[in-house]
């Protein structure tokens, strides 16, 4: 009997180790260069981070920290949460599977 609850206890000690691990392994903030996945439940594919390199008419050209450069539509839906932006502005763009930006900030 003894022997069984020791096995109990040890399993039950090594399950809760394990969860502490498996829940490290989880990304905190955000990965530079990477492009950050959106809130479930959002409209938004993804979220882009960077500088605004030039506006191409209803187009932003966006260069994120690794370089990497994204086209962005932006139209009147665009909701700007911070105001207009221009060349050499940081920000951070909710953007869906085709490109529109959906809101900018």
């Amino acid at each position: 009997m003894k022997r069984i609850l020791s096995m109990v206890f040890c399993a039950i000690a090594l399950g809760f180790g394990m969860a502490g691990i498996s829940g490290a392994e989880k990304p905190v903030g955000t990965i530079p260069g990477k492009a950050l996945e959106a809130k479930p439940g959002s409209q938004a594919f993804q979220i882009i981070e960077g500088k605004l390199k030039a506006i191409d008419g209803e187009f932003y050209v966006v260069e994120d920290s690794a370089g990497k450069q994204h086209r962005l539509h932006v139209s009147q839906d665009t909701l700007m949460v911070n105001g207009a932006k221009k060349p050499g502005d940081s920000l951070r763009a909710d953007i869906t599977k085709s490109g529109h930006a959906i809101s900018i900030q």
